[in-house]
Formats: structure tokens, sequence, C-alpha cells
């Protein structure tokens, strides 16, 4: 049986902060990798960013980077943009209906 891994979806940045590494180790604890959204005009930027931790997920497998071209599709753009972004969902969740 082939059985899909767990993978835990970073955002809302292309790549943690330096601040977060420690969060992002802990998420391995309970995922078999961690994931980000990287348009391919920055690739690298990511190990640039973080060379100890992003750079060594990446070579072992752990970290996959999915490319937004191929995950963001024309109907997920169209259902983003019917909601208005004048906020984060955690500080006025009535901030995110739709338009």
């Amino acid at each position: 049986m082939n059985e899909r891994p767990d993978v835990a979806y970073y955002y809302p940045a292309p790549y943690w902060m330096p601040r977060e590494t420690d969060w992002i180790k802990s998420l391995l604890l309970f995922f078999d990798r961690v994931a980000i959204l990287l348009p391919g005009y920055i690739y690298g930027l990511h190990r640039t960013e973080d060379p100890t931790l992003a750079g060594s997920l990446e070579d072992m497998g752990l970290l996959e980077i999915l490319e937004p071209a191929e995950w963001v599709d024309g109907e997920v753009r169209t259902r983003r943009s019917l909601f208005s972004p004048c906020c984060s969902i955690s500080e006025n969740p009535e901030c995110f209906r739709p338009a």
C-alpha cells in the first residue's frame, strides 16, 4: 500500500522567519515534511535566508517547494479576490466576508 505523506503547509511568507526555525522543526515531529509556496523567480531565497535549516531540510527531502503556477489556478484566484484583504482573520473574522 502506497500511503501519502502528511505534509504541513507553512503560510504566510514564502519561507519562515529566523525566529520561527524551532517551530518549523517542531512541525516535523508531527508531519512527514513541510511545504512552502515559493514562486520560481525567487527559488533559492529560502536557502539564502535560512541556509542551516532550509537547505538541510530540502536536501533531505523534508522541505517541499510548491510552485504557485501549479497550485493556484484561476478558480482559486477568483475566489480569493471575492474577499476583502483588510486585515488578518485572527484580528477580525468579519473582515473576510464576501465583497
